[in-house]
């Protein structure tokens, strides 16, 4: 996967995780980035729930 395309799964992803779903849509591979956009963001539950899903 190209980082371009990769930048804009997460952001798809994270949009849709402020609206309240596509939690389905967080994986191994998206995780960490998910929380740093989270945190960046001002979204610190959100990130905190990413952690917990992490774990």
């Amino acid at each position: 996967m190209n980082e371009t395309k990769h930048v804009q799964d997460v952001e798809d992803v994270y949009q849709l995780l402020l609206k309240g779903i596509g939690h389905e849509l967080v994986t191994e591979h998206n995780v960490d980035a998910l929380i740093r956009r989270a945190e960046g963001d001002g979204h610190p539950v959100l990130a905190e729930e990413l952690r917990e899903w992490q774990a």
